[in-house]
């Protein structure tokens, strides 16, 4: 029993198991945090939306709902708000922090976002790669 708590104990504190496990949690925080959270409040404004882990890349679909027009929103407003899941990384603990940015420059971690029509049309699509954010911290 000891070897396996001693074993368990190296493994936890190797440094690549600790960095892809770091890996696997942010993928997943940034997916929740989008199906969970913003999910239901872009409900609210007749936009349906997905997000997919596909680390490093996430996927985010969304399809304006009652929206019948060919023209997209501005490359502005999508960047601004691929940007904002930066915000849910400002509580955690300042070492946490810290390696979960250093993942994002490192990993080069990005969202995907394709936009639809209310006829499933895609209207447009943008890629934002989060650690050249304007609000990213260590800019």
């Amino acid at each position: 029993m000891i070897i396996v708590l001693t074993g368990s104990f190296v493994i936890w504190n190797n440094p690549s198991v600790q960095k892809e496990l770091l890996r696997q949690y942010l993928g997943r925080m940034i997916v929740n945090g989008i199906n969970h959270h913003s999910k239901p409040a872009a409900a609210e404004l007749g936009v349906d939306m997905q997000a997919t882990n596909l680390y490093p890349q996430i996927l985010v679909t969304m399809k304006l709902i009652d929206y019948k027009d060919n023209i997209g929103v501005s490359t502005t407003q999508l960047q601004q708000q691929n940007c904002a899941v930066l915000k849910i990384f400002q509580n955690l603990k300042q070492g946490t922090r810290s390696k979960v940015y250093g993942l994002l420059i490192e990993d080069r971690v990005s969202f995907q976002i394709d936009v639809f029509n209310g006829f499933d049309q895609k209207i447009q699509s943008a890629n934002q790669i989060l650690a050249e954010c304007p609000n990213f911290p260590y800019a």
